[in-house]
């Protein structure tokens, strides 16, 4: 008899074999945090989650090429959030499963995206522990910058990566938090009606406007340029 350990659990977002990836699009997973829920094991189901009051932290990483976001944003902005990072898999906290009063799923479930519950073992609740997962520590300076929405979900999301990917040194750059303030954001419709990434009648690539201006020498220039027209 032989002891066998799980070495890799493959997911969408999780991927990190080349031929399985499109070189010219990033493999984003993401996490999303509601702000006013704490982990399994303190959930409060009498907080009210309506969308009209609720922040949300988001956290994406590129496990292929190393890049790493957060992001703070009201809970109407989500659905907007979603068609601009495109995200493989989206990493809830398990204690959200099953509560009439989430507001996740039904975006999540409208706009076809992957979902998949995570339970933490540990969780992150300072910049710092990011630490072990990154090239660069967060410079100090730097570090308040982080609501605390964006830190539990990055902390959601690093250790659902260390949990599906055991033994392998993951090094992520240091995160960079994006702001609505900094970039003229396309929404959702405006995004599919432009047809920026894809077309409008069948969903492809050929035809999109992304399409007729690449013209970028690197796969990691053409990614590059995806996310800047999904921005600006």
């Amino acid at each position: 008899m032989f002891d066998r350990e799980v070495k890799r659990v493959i997911t969408p977002g999780t991927l990190i074999d080349e031929h399985f990836l499109d070189p010219f699009a990033h493999n984003y997973l993401l996490a999303i945090h509601l702000n006013g829920r704490q982990p399994v094991s303190k959930v409060d189901t009498s907080v009210d989650t309506g969308q009209a009051s609720v922040q949300i932290g988001l956290a994406w990483l590129d496990l292929s090429s190393g890049d790493f976001f957060t992001q703070s944003i009201e809970a109407d902005a989500l659905t907007s959030a979603l068609a601009r990072i495109g995200p493989r898999e989206v990493i809830i906290d398990k204690s959200l499963k099953g509560l009439n009063d989430s507001m996740l799923t039904p975006v999540l479930s409208e706009s076809g995206h992957l979902i998949t519950y995570h339970q933490t073992t540990d969780q992150a609740v300072k910049v710092e522990d990011w630490a072990p997962m990154l090239e660069t520590a967060v410079n100090r300076s730097n570090m308040d910058q982080f609501a605390q929405e964006e830190i539990v979900s990055a902390g959601l999301l690093l250790n659902y990566v260390k949990t599906q990917l055991p033994g392998l040194k993951i090094r992520l750059q240091a995160p960079i938090r994006q702001k609505s303030d900094d970039f003229m954001i396309i929404d959702k419709h405006s995004l599919r009606g432009l047809e920026v990434t894809q077309t409008l009648r069948d969903g492809l690539f050929k035809g999109s406007l992304l399409q007729a201006i690449r013209r970028t020498s690197t796969e990691s220039g053409a990614r590059l340029l995806a996310s800047r027209l999904s921005l600006y």
